[in-house]
């Protein structure tokens, strides 16, 4: 089922010349739509769209804002610009499909990290990504959305496109793999952990994060993940709280006894 939206000029507005135009939205095809309409009427724009009732309801409040709002013919009647209209359109459109997307790559890492996966890889836009962690990890940018034929249709200049920043609320790094390594995952660096009682381990004791930070790096050969990406990934499970005082953070170490229910 097709979702459209269009803009519409009928015939009465045609014949006396006046810039007043009707938004609509259809599941229908726009031949048997427009049977609807005084003969003579124009369909100025179409789009289609993923959800026809949000994008016009998003399309109307933006237009009360923007035009004057011709109450006596209907709630989808405006006076103005017809430049400005189709450029607020394409506009909503593709944020709207932008969003769509953003939501599809949510549902696909989401189904991949299920479970407490430690590891899985997926492709966005043909290119793979490694995925570690449960969901409760970090938030990271998902960069270089790619931009479809559709979306450039939509816009006479790409360069008027507005610059947008997406972020997912599950653990995504921006590192390509080449070669699989040995399987390391958080539960086994608990169980290293648990198995070796390093010195600097002191259970239910603040601990200078860099003393954290530096076993994790070591442990995975890591070099790349942020200091941010390393603490929100080890907390709630290796610390539970942490403090800062003269420019350095603690975080405070579970017993070995919760250690041990980690892996």
């Amino acid at each position: 089922m097709d979702h459209t939206i269009y803009l519409l000029r009928t015939r009465e507005f045609i014949n006396a010349n006046e810039p007043t135009y009707k938004i609509g939205k259809t599941i229908q095809t726009m031949e048997r739509r427009l049977a609807g309409y005084p003969k003579g009427s124009e369909v100025c724009l179409t789009r289609k769209v993923h959800n026809c009732h949000e994008v016009e309801r998003q399309i109307i409040s933006t237009f009360h804002k923007s035009f004057v709002f011709r109450k006596e013919y209907g709630n989808e009647y405006f006076t103005g610009n017809f430049n400005d209209m189709c450029f607020i359109i394409n506009h909503i459109v593709w944020q709207e499909d932008l969003n769509h997307r953003n939501v599809a790559i949510n549902k696909i890492i989401r189904q991949n990290i299920k479970n407490k996966e430690e590891e899985s890889l997926i492709k966005i836009n043909g290119d793979p990504y490694l995925f570690t962690g449960t969901e409760q990890f970090f938030e990271d940018m998902i960069e270089n959305v790619d931009i479809s034929e559709h979306d450039a249709e939509m816009m006479d200049d790409l360069d008027s496109l507005p610059i947008v920043e997406t972020k997912t609320k599950v653990i995504v790094t921006n590192t390509r793999i080449i070669s699989k390594q040995t399987r390391k995952t958080l539960e086994t660096f608990y169980e290293y952990l648990y198995d070796t009682r390093p010195e600097w381990y002191l259970e239910e004791k603040f601990v200078s994060f860099d003393v954290i930070e530096e076993a994790y790096r070591t442990y995975f050969a890591d070099n790349t993940s942020t200091v941010m990406v390393i603490s929100r990934m080890l907390n709630g499970e290796l610390f539970t709280s942490g403090t800062r005082s003269s420019g350095v953070t603690k975080k405070k170490l579970v017993s070995y006894d919760t250690l041990r229910t980690l892996f």
